[in-house]
């Protein structure tokens, strides 16, 4: 037994040895291989793949889709060239430039099916680009008393002809004015221009709250529409076809989501107190991703951090670290991986390929040797299974 606990602990070492000395070998100093390991565990694995070909700028809106098996494709919207590129990541190369019309300034959510369709919404329009024509649908067209809303991502189901999004009626479009306790996502169906509400609304802590509406990530997969808020432990399944709901408690272990703050009145200067704390102090969740093949969820987390240290000196975004969460639902396990702070941020841009179950995060980097070379250096995380 003491010769087994021995090798056991002697291959830790080497184990371990072996993760410290890759971290510092890849420090971005030398030369940029298509392919890096910059960080291994027995638990998890971080690959990135430079897209060092091709130089971007920091006014952009950007997103990663998995077309299929070999196809992944960054896109990103220029707002100073009003361009959208459309970059193979494979091959490291763009394969698709649209140039969008000028009345087109700026894209809040978008949702692409393939590289010649795709659908996205402005301020309050939605737009499908389909085989190099654009086409317009105001949310007017569909008369039924709801306004999508932009920073909502929007999911466009092509097979269908239809998008889903969430929204706010018209009556109440202010955020005060906002009682949240009806449904808010709409399906819109493209051919006969009408939509339908899915009969879900906001969980009842939410309901009353005068903080503004509450940050909410839709994801699906097939007939499956996954809804994650960032205040809430659970997540939400639901069937698209049968409107079944499923609650899924999704938890991190050190989750404080219960101790928010939500004042129901006050001045303008406690409810920007209460913003502040529930943006640092308390942790939050951003996408949740399901695994419908494996029947898991993958579900990212911000812990929460104090707004000072004990010496009084401020946190800020570099102190913020990430968590990914992999639940397996059949046994009701779960997994919770702390990725490096400062490195990766929950609410924006990541994704998961469910064709090699990846979860994949790109960052924009400054070249070190080409002076005013920005470059996308995208991040594969994955998890193992032990």
């Amino acid at each position: 037994m003491k010769n087994n606990t021995f090798h056991i602990l002697l291959a830790l070492v080497i184990l371990f040895g072996f993760v410290f000395s890759g971290c510092e070998n890849n420090n971005g100093q030398g030369t940029i291989d298509k392919e890096q390991t910059n960080y291994f565990s027995p638990i998890y694995r971080i690959k990135n793949y430079p897209l060092t070909s091709i130089s971007t700028d920091w006014s952009i809106n950007l997103n990663i889709n998995h077309l299929n098996e070999k196809l992944s494709v960054l896109c990103e919207f220029s707002y100073a060239s009003n361009q959208f590129r459309i970059i193979d990541l494979t091959m490291d190369e763009i394969i698709k430039i649209i140039k969008f019309p000028e009345v087109i300034k700026k894209i809040g959510s978008i949702s692409i099916c393939d590289i010649n369709d795709f659908a996205f919404l402005t301020d309050t329009t939605f737009y499908i680009y389909k085989d190099n024509i654009f086409k317009r649908i105001d949310y007017g067209v569909f008369n039924d008393g709801y306004i999508p809303l932009s920073y909502i991502n929007i999911i466009y189901k092509a097979k269908e002809n239809k998008i889903i999004s969430g929204g706010l009626t018209y009556t109440k479009r202010k955020a005060n004015e906002q009682d949240y306790s009806s449904f808010f996502i709409n399906v819109y169906d493209l051919n006969t221009m009408r939509s339908s509400l899915i009969p879900f609304s906001y969980p009842k802590q939410f309901h009353g709250n005068k903080l503004g509406i509450p940050k909410v990530y839709l994801s699906e997969w097939e007939n499956d529409l996954i809804v994650s808020f960032e205040l809430d432990d659970n997540i939400y399944k639901i069937n698209l076809q049968t409107n079944r709901v499923d609650t899924i408690s999704c938890k991190s272990r050190i989750s404080n989501v219960n101790d928010a703050f939500y004042p129901k009145d006050g001045d303008k200067l406690s409810k920007l107190d209460a913003i502040q704390k529930n943006n640092l102090n308390i942790g939050g969740y951003g996408m949740a991703f399901f695994d419908k093949k494996n029947n898991k969820i993958y579900r990212l987390f911000r812990p929460g951090i104090p707004i000072k240290d004990q010496d009084g000196n401020y946190f800020n975004s570099t102190d913020k670290g990430v968590h990914i969460l992999e639940l397996d639902v059949s046994k009701n396990e779960m997994k919770e991986i702390q990725l490096a702070n400062g490195q990766y941020y929950v609410p924006i841009h990541w994704s998961f390929n469910r064709f090699n179950n990846n979860l994949i995060y790109p960052k924009i980097e400054e070249h070190v040797t080409k002076k005013n070379f920005c470059f996308y250096n995208i991040h594969c995380i994955s998890v193992y299974n032990l």
